[in-house]
């Protein structure tokens, strides 16, 4: 949970669909967890997708030039900066898929059985993700090697 005094960012439009649906919100707090934990992990499947895109870039690039001096250096300068965006990626969608599962897999007192259902998406979708995430990491250090 996120206090946050100021602007309501992203999660505006999820703020307005969740109080347009009085059913929903009659499933009490799991449901708006569900919501923003989906939400996030929408927002890490865009990011991986962006990410791979610039990997990919990389790649074309580092294979399809001639290995020069300086611009294997500007190559490696790149594929480093990746690795350190890829390192933060793994630092904030790790330590979320265990609280996932389990949301996911334990009857609890507060999570509506309707809304538990929902939550194995959301930890599946994350458990892609963080596999993603590992591929780049070897992807890069193969590319980093070539």
């Amino acid at each position: 949970i996120t206090v946050r005094h100021g602007g309501q960012g992203s999660l505006r439009a999820l703020r307005h669909r969740l109080q347009d649906d009085p059913e929903l919100l009659a499933k009490g707090p799991s449901a708006v967890l569900h919501a923003i934990a989906d939400h996030v992990v929408d927002g890490y499947i865009a990011v991986a997708e962006a990410v791979q895109d610039d990997i990919d870039e990389v790649e074309i690039d580092v294979f399809s030039t001639p290995a020069k001096g300086s611009a294997r250096g500007s190559d490696a300068g790149r594929i480093y900066q990746l690795k350190r965006e890829v390192l933060e990626f793994k630092r904030a969608v790790s330590p979320l898929l265990r609280p996932m599962q389990l949301l996911s897999e334990r009857p609890m007192r507060l999570i509506d059985p309707d809304i538990q259902k929902y939550f194995r998406d959301v930890a599946d979708h994350l458990a892609r993700v963080q596999e993603e995430v590992l591929g780049f990491d070897e992807l890069l250090n193969s590319i980093l090697q070539a």
